[in-house]
This record gives structure tokens, sequence and C-alpha cells, in this order.
């Protein structure tokens, strides 16, 4: 995270190193894109920081988890 954004808020920690919170909206969003994808291409889009690419790390751990996707390192 950019160290003046940090600063301002006054974080000592980047938010990667914050346990993932996963409230009920999550859940759904989570539960919709799985649903929604059938083997093809999705787009997330939104906004910088509101949390795309920990979602994504979130869903592809849930699929790693259910066993339903194989992830190379």
């Amino acid at each position: 995270m950019n160290n003046e954004v940090m600063q301002f808020f006054g974080l000592s920690q980047p938010f990667y190193q914050a346990p993932f919170m996963e409230t009920k909206l999550i859940k759904q969003q989570i539960q919709n894109i799985k649903s929604a994808w059938n083997g093809g291409i999705i787009a997330l889009t939104g906004m910088v920081g509101v949390g795309k690419t920990t979602l994504l790390w979130k869903i592809q751990q849930q699929l790693i988890d259910e066993k339903q996707i194989v992830v190379c390192r």
C-alpha cells in the first residue's frame, strides 16, 4: 500500500496482513460469482481498494478447499 495513504489514515501495517472479514454480503457475492462462473472468463470491477483481489483470493481458496480446482503455484 502507498506509504502516503498509510500515513494519512494512521496505518502501521499493510492491509494484506490483516485477516479477511467475511460478512454476509461478501458470502453472497462469493456465491454469486461462483454460480455465474461456468469455466469461462468473468470480470470483476470496482474502485481501487474495495477488495477485488482479496475477494478473488478468497474464492480461489474456497475452490481449492472444495477440491474443485487445482492451482499451479
